[in-house]
């Protein structure tokens, strides 16, 4: 990319939304990540096809993992230090950050041994770990300076 050439809009929206989320304190973002982790929790203790009125949709059950996973990792990323306005993504801190995604989609399979109707996939957790490593490798491009969309 040239460096006066203006991002395209995919990467104008992963860039504000960045931005957004630099905004709150770093504090802030281990809370949203803690709730969310207790969000993935609750929804994991409900009983294979109740939800109490919440619809169960296969793509949630299945290729859902990577979204929700992916955005635990966002928030765990939003927590990390910062440099000029956006999160100091190191292979360290991506390696910690891929683990204990991972390790937290390992502990939700193993809760869904003990919900009725509910069973542990290994694949769930591949899934989790892609999202994960997906949203890390996004908001670590969306950093440097040469990143474009083509």
């Amino acid at each position: 990319m040239q460096p006066d050439s203006p991002p395209g809009p995919c990467l104008r929206a992963v860039l504000a939304s960045g931005r957004c989320l630099q905004s709150m304190p770093r504090s802030g973002a281990w809370l949203l990540c803690l709730a969310w982790m207790g969000l993935i929790w609750f929804l994991s203790s409900l009983e294979a096809g109740t939800g109490d009125g919440i619809p169960r949709l296969g793509f949630w059950g299945n290729f859902g993992h990577a979204g929700v996973f992916g955005l635990l990792a966002l928030w765990m990323i939003a927590g990390l230090p910062r440099e000029q306005g956006w999160a100091q993504i190191t292979m360290r801190s991506a390696a910690l950050i891929l683990l204990g995604v991972t390790l937290y989609g390992l502990i939700d399979e193993t809760h869904q041994l003990y919900v009725p109707g509910r069973h542990p996939s290994g694949l769930d957790v591949l899934v989790d770990a892609l999202g994960a490593a997906c949203t890390l490798w996004v908001a670590a491009y969306a950093a440097r300076p040469d990143a474009n969309e083509s």
